[in-house]
C-alpha cells in the first residue's frame, strides 16, 4: 500500500504504508502542489497544483503520463471515476472538468458556481459528479 503527500515545494512524495520509506519524488509542477487522488488500482496518481495543472504519474516508477492543461486558475482537488478511466479536476477559476485518462483530453467542463470549486467528485456509477464551493456555499450536482 503506497500514500501521497502534497508540499508547497512544488513535488507530492509516494510513501510505503508499512514502513513509511519515500518511494518516489513526483516533479514536474511549476506551483504548489495542492492535491492528489489515486486511481481505484493504485497504478496511476494525479496531482494538482498552483500552476493551473493537473498531472498523471505511475505509481510504479513515478514517471509522469501526462499534463491537463486547461483550467485557468490554480487547481484545489481531484478524483477519478470508480473505474479510473475519467478524472475530474476542480479549480479556482470556477469550473469543474472532467478528463479522459488515457487519451489526456478534457471532454467536459461544468460551469456555474460563481467562484472557486474547492472539491469535484464521481458518483459510486459514474453517472454524476458532485461539486462544492466554498465562495458561493453551494454543492451542484451534474450528469457526468
Amino acid at each position: 500500500m503506497r500514500i501521497v503527500t502534497t508540499s508547497a515545494d512544488n513535488t507530492a512524495r509516494l510513501w510505503r504504508a508499512a514502513d513509511g520509506r519515500v518511494q518516489g519524488v513526483l516533479r514536474g509542477h511549476d506551483g504548489r502542489v495542492r492535491g492528489a487522488a489515486f486511481s481505484p488500482d493504485g497504478a496511476v496518481v494525479a496531482t494538482v497544483s498552483s500552476d493551473r495543472t493537473a498531472r498523471l504519474w505511475k505509481t510504479a516508477d513515478g514517471s509522469e503520463i501526462t499534463v491537463l492543461r486547461g483550467h485557468e486558475k490554480y487547481l484545489a482537488a481531484a478524483a477519478f471515476d470508480g473505474q479510473g478511466k475519467r478524472l475530474v479536476t476542480a479549480s479556482a477559476d470556477g469550473t469543474a472538468r472532467i478528463w479522459d485518462v488515457a487519451s489526456g483530453t478534457q471532454t467536459a467542463v461544468l460551469r456555474g458556481h460563481g467562484t472557486y470549486v474547492n472539491a469535484a467528485v464521481f458518483s459510486p456509477d459514474g453517472t454524476r459528479v458532485a461539486t462544492a464551493s466554498w465562495g458561493d456555499q453551494t454543492a451542484r450536482l451534474w450528469n457526468a
